[in-house]
């Protein structure tokens, strides 16, 4: 599958921007994240079976889910719950 993928020890979110522009797609733009690399992928492959959703990115935390939102303006994000409280903290300055 190549879907770009964000993480901690990719720190330049553009390069996933250049191969998903936004406005390519006529699904639902979704950033997925979860902090194992099996359930990302899994969920990614059940939204693009279902063909209502692009998964334009991943993200295995909070701080790097917002970042990779920042860039790649998903219209849907669909995370964990451990890493929602993250990213929580992140958006009300915690």
């Amino acid at each position: 599958m190549s879907v770009p993928s964000v993480n901690h020890a990719d720190p330049d979110v553009a390069q996933a921007i250049s191969a998903n522009p936004i406005g390519r797609y006529d699904a639902i733009r979704t950033l997925v994240v979860d902090d194992h690399d099996v359930v990302r992928d899994g969920v990614a492959v059940i939204l693009e079976r279902a063909r209502r959703a692009k998964v334009v990115g991943f993200a295995s935390n909070g701080e790097d889910a917002v970042r990779a939102a920042k860039y790649l303006e998903p219209e849907v994000i669909v995370m964990t719950c451990c890493c929602r409280y993250s990213m929580e903290s992140r958006l009300h300055g915690g």
